[in-house]
């Protein structure tokens, strides 16, 4: 029987893909929301061909933009050719990384693949605390310094923070760095309960409801008083009404 192309539903179209490249990272996140193994050097990854198949697929279902993650995308040995046969596509194509790994012929491939949006994790403005949180000693300044590599290209990352307990009165000294840093964005996501994240519940270190709408409320009264910097707590839309 013959097997029926998809096609778009202009409604309900498919206008975001993301692809998990690699099972590996070379941090060791507490509060990861998925469980990938821990490796500084590769990771296994899905081959190219069925990845650009997918993309082909979902291009006839709408698709606009691709997010290559992981596990830490950057060990993935496809990350040279994945984001070109993106841009032939004519589809946006981003990246959610660590930082870690961002030195100068990594950005300059990026930038020239073009990659039109970096997504950079950074939980604190301590390094100390930032280090503690991600399981690798020395994490905040390379994280730091990938972010200055992609300000060098032209490159402005969105920041991406995963807040809990043991780092919430970090929000507004973050905030501010992520501001020197020239960043476009903060995106402030609350510890959900999945992944490596669920020993992290267990224990309490996840922030309440009450919590989460003061710390909102916090975000917007310091984000007003900033130039240009969109800094914003990614709460469920019922709460965002309250």
């Amino acid at each position: 029987m013959a097997t029926k192309t998809p096609t778009a539903n202009p409604e309900y179209a498919l206008t975001d893909l993301y692809l998990y490249l690699v099972d590996s990272c070379n941090l060791a996140c507490g509060h990861c929301w998925i469980e990938p193994r821990t490796s500084a050097t590769d990771g296994r990854s899905i081959p190219l061909d069925p990845l650009k198949a997918a993309i082909e697929e979902a291009r006839s279902l709408g698709l606009q933009r691709v997010t290559l993650t992981g596990g830490e995308p950057l060990l993935s040995p496809d990350l040279n050719d994945l984001p070109a046969f993106i841009a032939e596509s004519n589809l946006e194509c981003h990246l959610e990384t660590n930082g870690t790994l961002l030195d100068r012929k990594t950005v300059r491939a990026l930038s020239a693949a073009g990659i039109e949006q970096v997504s950079v994790s950074l939980d604190a403005a301590s390094p100390k605390l930032h280090d503690e949180l991600r399981g690798v000693a020395g994490s905040f300044d390379r994280t730091v310094a990938g972010i200055g590599r992609l300000a060098e290209q032209g490159i402005r990352p969105e920041i991406i923070m995963t807040v809990g307990r043991l780092n919430r009165r970090e929000v507004p000294r973050l905030m501010h760095l992520v501001e020197d840093l020239g960043a476009t964005s903060l995106k402030i996501n609350p510890l959900i309960p999945c992944g490596r994240a669920k020993a992290a519940f267990s224990k309490g270190l996840n922030l309440d409801l009450d919590e989460l709408m003061e710390l909102h409320e916090l975000t917007e009264t310091i984000r007003h008083g900033m130039d240009g910097l969109e800094a914003y707590l990614d709460l469920p839309p019922a709460f965002l009404a309250m």
